[in-house]
């Protein structure tokens, strides 16, 4: 084989695993993105989850971390009130970003709220007038 084939050769090779490195890396979840998403659906969540008995007074989303080049797992923090008592809760919930191979797109799995810790007691139930 002679230089000019095997200079051939060679860049067709480091071609083919350029491009496939590309393609692998165009599949890959970036922490950052799963990290902007999850703010925006810790929100939404938080705005959504107000009810006739509690209401979502805060939001927070943090802790996003890489478990496969498809998934990143992030923490999402609600503060919830009792609109009765006005005690307030913090729950701590799970969501993994997982990314699909073929086209790419991002969807959340909610893997339910871990704790939940109370913030501030409510108010003691008034007795009843004798």
């Amino acid at each position: 084989m002679g230089s000019s084939a095997r200079f051939t050769a060679v860049l067709f090779a480091l071609l083919a695993a350029l491009s496939l490195a590309t393609v692998a890396s165009a599949h890959t979840l970036k922490v950052s993105r799963a990290a902007k998403a999850n703010r925006t659906f810790t929100k939404l969540v938080c705005k959504d989850s107000n009810d006739e008995e509690t209401r979502c007074v805060a939001s927070k989303s943090s802790g996003c971390k890489r478990i496969s080049p498809h998934r990143v797992r992030c923490s999402m923090f609600l503060t919830l009130e009792s609109v009765k008592t006005k005690e307030l809760i913090r729950c701590r919930g799970l969501v993994e970003w997982v990314i699909r191979k073929r086209s790419g797109a991002m969807r959340p799995v909610f893997l339910g709220f871990r704790s939940c810790v109370v913030l501030r007691e409510g108010e003691p139930e008034a007795e009843p007038a004798p």
